[in-house]
């Protein structure tokens, strides 16, 4: 994953103090942020964004913090912001501006790169008697205080180039947070910051290029989105739901399953928009930029066994997951939201954000694969594999109990998967799996599939079916198959007939371990 920076994290700025401040030091963060907020004449004892970032430092065991001050001169983005607080509020006079960089040591003689956990800036704008009009968090990266051990899986992320009073050569691996300033910009502007940051090549995108894409200034709507999108050069999948309290016929109409497309883009690495209506009826936007996994979830054998036995043709992978992880401009980075806290009374609005399209969507994926799989039992049914594991896959697809999980993918990362679980140590050309390099397009859905056990405890496949990413979301098209790889064979459609397939011996035997997919991707 290469490096990126924002402008600001590329400042220096100028000292103010290095603060140890693990507990043995007698370091509380409340004491020290009221302190701070005293010492510049701010009234507001406790900004929930700035305490939270300051939560998951500790989190992260840090033992020191540098302050440092960045001039907003040196900063263009800061000048456009001031210049535009000049515009839309008379009062507004002055900004000042504070990094905070974290580390997990106490002196700065043992600090380095590898104990650099992340950074903030908090920017206050004054009036002229220099009294505060707006404290926010301007931006911050900073570690998730899980990982993938946890179950944490933050799918979204950014290696940002840090630079402050101690060195250049600061690096942290995270997601971009901001925070709005309502005078200037919303929700919606900070949601799509942190969300573009994630795919953009320059790992971030400043609020005066957001206002020139979507032609205003002001508050967002979905056409103003869609113009983002649009003028970036990228691909999105909007869902909508603005049921009509006045019309009884529009109380019928069902929520789309947003959940479960959400999932799809974040499984695949994509970031997701997601809108919702507040109790006051206010809109608000966040960015969702991974999950939590739950792999003792009773949903999966409680919906089968006790509530939609009939209607299951297989477990999508979504019934193991626990939380959204969000970004929350209003109280901080890497919330947690449970799986079904968002109602659908409340959701409104669902962006999925790429930059390949995909006609066929993650549900429909699964939809087509289960049909795949299920053929593939009647072609193999003559043949003998020799191989354990494929007779369990039959056994689970007969009985309609395999595991799916929808990743939208390109060539170049299935064949680096490949050769990761492969026991050869290259991709031959002549092999099964070198076959299957000559059919693949440039980007494609892989549809994993396991066994509930495997799946959740050791995050392990049979195999998978590679499906074309243009096919169509209602009828089932059997030449949207490409290829499908299961333990110990592969099977291949043929390049002029779709209704014939091609079965060769593959190397890959038994079970092998889940996609794990890269961060940005696309």
């Amino acid at each position: 994953m290469s490096t990126v920076a924002t402008e600001i994290s590329n400042i220096k700025g100028q000292r103010v103090r290095f603060v140890q401040t693990s507990p043995e030091k007698g370091h509380s963060n409340f004491l020290f942020l009221r302190n701070f907020l005293d010492q510049r004449r701010i009234n507001q004892k406790y900004i929930p964004s700035l305490i939270r970032i300051f939560s998951l430092a500790r989190k992260l065991h840090f033992k020191g913090m540098l302050v440092d001050q960045i001039p907003c001169e040196e900063s263009e983005i800061l000048e456009e912001e001031n210049k535009v607080l000049t515009q839309k509020c008379i009062e507004y006079a002055s900004s000042e501006v504070y990094k905070f960089s974290f580390f997990g040591k106490d002196s700065e003689d043992d600090i380095n790169t590898d104990s650099f956990l992340g950074y903030a800036v908090l920017k206050i704008d004054r009036d002229s008697h220099g009294q505060p009009l707006c404290n926010h968090i301007f931006e911050s990266v900073i570690a998730p205080p899980r990982l993938s051990e946890q179950n944490n899986f933050l799918h979204c992320r950014r290696k940002y180039r840090v630079s402050n009073t101690l060195g250049d050569g600061f690096v942290i691996e995270g997601s971009l947070y901001a925070q709005q300033n309502i005078k200037t910009f919303v929700c919606a502007h900070v949601a799509l910051r942190a969300a573009l940051a994630c795919i953009l090549p320059e790992g971030d995108i400043s609020y005066q290029r957001l206002a020139q894409l979507a032609g205003k200034r002001d508050g967002l709507e979905p056409a103003d989105i869609d113009r983002v999108f649009t003028g970036l050069g990228l691909h999105s999948r909007k869902i909508e739901f603005e049921p009509c309290p006045h019309n009884t016929k529009s109380q019928s109409i069902p929520c789309p399953e947003y959940m479960r497309e959400m999932y799809g883009f974040i499984e695949s690495g994509s970031p997701v928009l997601l809108g919702f209506e507040l109790a006051d009826g206010r809109r608000h936007i966040v960015p969702v930029l991974g999950h939590t996994f739950n792999e003792d979830s009773w949903v999966p054998p409680s919906n089968r066994g006790y509530f939609k036995s009939q209607n299951l043709r297989f477990f999508s992978s979504e019934q193991w997951l626990s939380s959204n992880l969000i970004h929350d401009d209003n109280f901080g980075p890497y919330y947690c939201m449970p799986r079904q806290f968002l109602t659908k009374a409340n959701f409104r609005l669902l962006y999925g954000i790429g930059t390949q399209k995909a006609a066929l969507h993650s549900i429909n994926a699964e939809l087509t694969a289960i049909d795949f799989f299920h053929q593939s039992v009647s072609l193999l049914a003559g043949f003998s594999i020799g191989d354990p594991w494929m007779d369990l896959f039959q056994v689970f697809a007969d009985q309609k109990r395999l595991v799916l999980r929808a990743v939208y993918i390109s060539k170049e990362e299935y064949l680096e998967h490949l050769q990761k679980i492969s026991a050869d140590d290259s991709i031959d050309g002549s092999s099964a799996v070198g076959a299957i390099c000559k059919v693949l397009p440039t980007h494609f859905w892989m549809v994993e599939a396991s066994m509930q056990e495997l799946f959740s405890a050791s995050r392990k496949k049979f195999g998978e079916v590679i499906i074309c990413p243009d096919g169509e979301d209602v009828t089932f098209n059997p030449c949207s198959f490409i290829c499908m790889r299961l333990p110990s064979c592969v099977i291949i459609r043929d390049t002029y007939d779709c209704s014939k397939h091609h079965l060769q011996q593959c190397n890959i035997k038994g079970h092998t371990p889940i996609y794990s997919s890269t961060p940005c991707r696309h």
